[in-house]
C-alpha cells in the first residue's frame, strides 16, 4: 500500500513522463538527442519494428 502511494505503483517499473525522461538521461550522464523513428529507418522498417513514427526516440550516447 505504501508503494502504491509513493511510486502510483506497486512494482519496480517507473513511470516517466515526457518533459522529465530526457532530463533524467541527461542526470544520469547521456547525451540525448530527441529523433524520430523516420531519421534513422525506412517507412518498412519503422511499420515491421511498430515504432511510432511521431513518437520521440532517445537517442543516447555516453562520452
Amino acid at each position: 500500500m505504501e508503494r502504491q502511494k509513493a511510486f502510483g505503483q506497486t512494482d519496480h517499473v517507473r513511470w516517466y513522463g515526457k518533459q522529465d525522461y530526457g532530463q533524467r538521461l541527461i542526470d544520469a550522464g547521456f547525451n540525448v538527442k530527441r529523433i524520430k523513428a523516420l531519421e534513422f529507418a525506412s517507412p518498412e522498417e519503422v511499420e515491421k519494428m511498430r515504432i511510432s513514427a511521431t513518437e520521440d526516440i532517445f537517442f543516447c550516447t555516453k562520452s
